[in-house]
Formats: structure tokens, sequence, C-alpha cells
């Protein structure tokens, strides 16, 4: 699903400032302020703008490159670009303040097109970043259009026909297009077990956030269980702007409260823009296993609820907050998307009292902070604002398996039947009733 994209607003602001001069005793000078990590730490910033968003890569730089003075002398963003050139990886440390991307030399330039939506390639980039700038402590950065837990394809002319409609809008993580004639032809994504398998054959992340739409599902961060300390990410869409590096990087390169820091400063931005809003949480990535057990015992406790229950209104609104509502929304053409229900709301609405505070304990276990603006604006549904739930309110999503997809026909039985293969599901819902996937 892409970041959506608008024209930015600029606003002006006069702003009027004191300046107190003092002069002290002895005349030494302050002593300077120190930024960055201790002993160093890495951050791989794994870009995927061969598409619609190769010009936000290029801002996005430069904001980074605003922000090296955060940076310490051992600390490293690493950027791995693929946008409508051939790739480049890019090294912004504490020397690069004061540069621009268009003076930024690369330190590795491909001489071929690769297809960056693979597991070899992240592999191999994440590879390159720890062999030659290994550190104590390590992040990464996704970065690229999002769309969750939906399987990856390979969309093209060829299978388009063969669903008789224009296009298969879907992807779980990245969109790497090829191009004919100038004309985008093929459009590759990356599944959430690959980037799983890469990061597992490098050891452990302290942070991995993604800087993408609808990745914060509790199905894409169970299946990425281990691999990090903390995954970051939206439940709904992204506004095409994404994350503020140039601020981002103060707390990204901290040697504690690094977590909690980027996500205050990711939603900070946006709590004080009139546009968009953000929808934000961090869950721990390494206890996961032990929720997914105390949240099976209740999905098959209420399993009949859960799949029967009132999820829209009389008027096709979402009783549950839903950050994609499918009653109203879906078309197989350009929105072929499930419904992305809050976990919490879907727990708070059919469990009883005494059964939801029993999971909300186990919840908040594996919630490490959650950020929200009291709206925010989908590209998808209606090009409109949607108000928070805030009693519902969680920063992760829970697909809830329900007939109705699999009755709008062939592409709707594909996801249907699709999620019945992720970990998350076969650990808490089990084998599926037939007329689930048919």
């Amino acid at each position: 699903m892409m970041r959506f994209l608008n024209k930015y607003i600029i606003y002006l602001l006069a702003l009027s400032l004191v300046v107190v001069s003092c002069k002290k005793d002895d005349d030494r000078p302050e002593p300077e302020e120190k930024h960055g990590t201790t002993n160093g730490r890495t951050v791989l910033v794994y870009a995927i703008a061969d598409n619609n968003m190769a010009s936000i890569a290029t801002r996005d730089i430069n904001e980074m490159l605003a922000g090296a003075k955060y940076l310490g002398d051992k600390d490293h963003v690493i950027v791995y670009l693929d946008d409508k050139q051939k790739p480049r990886i890019y090294d912004i440390n504490a020397s690069s303040v004061g540069t621009t991307y268009s003076n930024l030399t690369p330190i590795y330039k491909y001489e071929e097109e690769v297809n960056s939506c693979t597991y070899e390639q992240l592999s191999s980039v994440i590879k390159y970043t720890m062999e030659n700038y290994p550190a104590p402590s390590y992040g990464l950065v996704m970065w690229s259009h999002g769309n969750g837990w939906l399987p990856a394809t390979i969309k093209t002319i060829d299978n388009r026909k063969a669903y008789g409609i224009k296009a298969l809008k879907s992807r779980s993580f990245g969109s790497d297009l090829d191009y004919v004639d100038g004309k985008p032809e093929k459009d590759k994504n990356m599944s959430i077990e690959a980037i799983k398998a890469a990061i597992d054959g490098f050891g452990g992340l302290d942070f991995l956030m993604f800087d993408a739409c609808m990745m914060q599902n509790i199905e894409v961060a169970y299946t990425l269980r281990g691999t990090s300390k903390a995954i970051i990410g939206s439940p709904a869409e992204v506004p095409g702007e994404g994350a503020p590096y140039n601020t981002v990087l103060e707390p990204m390169f901290q040697d504690e409260n690094y977590v909690q820091g980027i996500v205050n400063k990711y939603y900070e931005y946006y709590s004080q823009s009139p546009i968009y809003g953000i929808l934000l949480s961090a869950v721990d990535g390494m206890n996961l296993e032990s929720f997914a057990s105390a949240t099976k015992v209740y999905v098959q406790k209420y399993k009949e609820t859960l799949m029967t229950m009132k999820y829209v209104d009389d008027k096709g609104n979402s009783t549950i907050l839903d950050y994609f509502i499918f009653d109203k929304y879906y078309d197989p053409v350009g929105k072929a998307f499930p419904d992305y229900y809050d976990i919490n709301g879907i727990m708070m609405t059919a469990l009883s009292a005494e059964d939801y505070a029993t999971w909300k304990a186990e919840y908040d276990k594996v919630i490490i902070c959650k950020a929200n603006t009291a709206t925010w604006y989908s590209a998808l549904m209606g090009k409109d604002y949607y108000n928070v739930n805030g009693q519902q309110y969680s920063g992760v999503s829970m697909h809830i398996p329900l007939k109705k997809y699999a009755d709008v026909g062939l592409y709707g039985a594909w996801f249907a039947g699709s999620y019945y293969d992720t970990d998350w599901a076969k650990a808490v819902w089990g084998e599926p009733n037939p007329d689930e996937t048919e």
C-alpha cells in the first residue's frame, strides 16, 4: 500500500528569539554537548524506491544528513537506495554534517539492476553493512510501500489478464518495479518470511522499524519474532513524508530509551502538523510466543463470537477501530485489502470483562509504547480523515478470517486462504473451516 503522496504545505512561522549573553568568571568555553552512542551503533536503511517514491527517498536522505549532527564518532547510517537508477550504498556519519544528497558520494555502486525484494539481496546488503561497519548495536529501517501480512506477489500483465482485472495491488513489503518502454511492467514484493530469514542469518537487532504503510500487524510481528528486541511501525497508512529523520536520528543513536524516543519524535512531528496524522507503536519482538499462547486461549474460546459479531453498522461504518474498512472501500482493481482491525478493539468487544482483563495484562507485556494523533488521513478510504477510538487503540492490527473475504471472488479467496499460512494463524487460529477459504 503506497505511502500517499501529496503536495507539501509550507507554513511560515514568525519566531521571536531572545538572546541572553553571559560571561563566566574564568572565561572557559562551555563543554560541547555529546551526541551519539557510547560504543557505536550501525543502522541500515533499506530503501526500495524504484517506484513512485524515488523523490521522497532523496528528501529523506537529506533529512538524515541534517540529523548527522546527532551521531557519535562510532555511529553510522548506511543507506541502501534502489530508485530509478542502479542501486547505491551511502554512509552517513558524524563527518557528514553540512553535506547534502547532491554531493554525497556512494561507498558502493551496483553495475546492474537488481531485484531488491528478495531474501538474497537484503541478506547481501546486511552482510556488507555488518562486515564493513561492525558495531555492538544494530538497527534496521525497512523503507518503501507496505501491506502487512498479505502474501508477496509478482504482478505482470499475464496474471492481471488471468484474474480478469486491471491490476493486483497487494504486497507484503516493498515495491520494485520493472519498466518496459518507460511503463511499469512488473511489481515485485518481498515476503515477511524473507525479511526474517535475512535478519536471522546475521543475529538479532536492537530495533526494526518499518517506515511503510500497515506493517504493524500482529501477524507480521509474530513472523519476525526473535529477530529484534523491538519492532516499530504503523497499523495504518503512513504519510508520504514518512519519518522526520532530521529529528528521529537523535533518539535513534542514544544508548537508552531509543525505542520510545524514536516513536515520540516521529509522533511529535505529525502532532504539530495540521495535516495527515500518524499512528505508531513498538512491540517487544522477543516475547511474542507467550503472547500468542495467551491470545490462542481466547480466540478459541470466543471463535464463534469473533466470526459472527457485528463489525459494521447499518451505515457501513466499522464498529471496531479499523484501518481499512473492507465493506465500504474494497475494490478488486485498486483496493483489494481485507479489514485491518485493531487487536485491542477486537478483544475488548468480543471478550467478557474478566477475560479481557486477563488478556490485556498479557498484551501490556509486549507493547513497549504507542502513540497516535486524534485523527489519521487515509488515501484509500475516500481521501478523508478518521477519528481514533482511544479506548480501543493499541497501535497493532489483527486479521479476523471472516467468510466475507472468500465470498468476493477469486482474489478475495486468495488472501483468505493465504492467511492460514501465516505463523500467527497456525499458532492462534488453527485449521480453517472449509467455508472460510472456498
